[in-house]
Order: C-alpha cells, then sequence, then structure tokens
C-alpha cells in the first residue's frame, strides 16, 4: 500500500539519538514528519549496546559493593549468588521502557513512525521524493519534500 496522497515536509531515515532528535525538533517548528527504522527506536547505544551493557555492569556492581563494602557497614551476608537470567530480564526491561518512551514521544510530537528497511526510490525536488519502505510482509511508499538519512 502507498501512502503518496499525503506529503511529508521531512522523511528521516533511522531512528537512532540522531533521527529521533531531529524528528522531535523538526515537528515542534510544525513540520509533518515521518521517520523509517528497521529494528526498534534508539539505534544501537539503547538496544545492543551502552545501555543493555550498564544495565549488566549496575547488577554486577552491586554484587561487588555488597561484598566488599557491606562489611563496613556491619553487614555480613554471606555466599553471594548471581541469578544471571534476572539480570538479563531486568537489563531487558530497561530497554524495552526506554524504547517506549521515545516512541511516546514521537508520537506524542505526532511523528509517523514506520518499521521496515527504508531506502530512496525516486522523485526529484520539485514534485518531492519517494522512499520506500520494506518491512517482512510489505512494501509501501512514502513521499517527502526533505529526506534525512540518520544511520
Amino acid at each position: 500500500m502507498d501512502n503518496l496522497s499525503e506529503i511529508f515536509d521531512v522523511i528521516i531515515i533511522g531512528a537512532g539519538p540522531g533521527g529521533y532528535h531531529t524528528a522531535i525538533r523538526a515537528s515542534q517548528y510544525g513540520a509533518k514528519v515521518a521517520i523509517i527504522e528497521k529494528n526498534k527506536v534508539g539505534g544501537t547505544c539503547l538496544n545492543v549496546g551502552c545501555i543493555p551493557t550498564k544495565a549488566l555492569y549496575a547488577s554486577a556492581k552491586l554484587i561487588e559493593d555488597i561484598e566488599e563494602k557491606g562489611v563496613n557497614f556491619g553487614i555480613n551476608i554471606g555466599d553471594v549468588s548471581v541469578n544471571f537470567g534476572q539480570a538479563v530480564e531486568r537489563k531487558n526491561k530497561v530497554v524495552v521502557e526506554l524504547v517506549q518512551g521515545i516512541e511516546g514521544l514521537l508520537k506524542m510530537w505526532k511523528v509517523e513512525i514506520y518499521y521496515g528497511f527504508g531506502s530512496l526510490s525516486g522523485g526529484n525536488p520539485e514534485s518531492g521524493y519517494l522512499v520506500s519502505v520494506k518491512s517482512d510482509d510489505s512494501i509501501i511508499t512514502i513521499k517527502g519534500k526533505r529526506i534525512i538519512i540518520a544511520t
């Protein structure tokens, strides 16, 4: 299904920090904005990099603090065990909450979110540019006056 009847002022390919910040800012200035993301909004740092790593690190650091510093407070816990599965669940929950927060901000600012692989597929400066969005089960084409590639 193609959505060529409406034209976006800005289409952004990539919903990492550069993409979603730009989308929100453009919308704040009154632009009609679409953003395309092939995975989850938030980019590498949020989904598989910095944030998940720091969430797991926080669990490891807490264990270290309990073992090393607890004694100074008169706390003797004995053998501390780690449930790695729970630590991973906590990390996943942190990521999901942050992704949902970004999606909520994009929706609040009326940014249209398209999930799939975005690619330029034609057009020109006068009539607008065409961007194809390929998801698992469909390909749609949207039209925009300006295209920002933020991947």
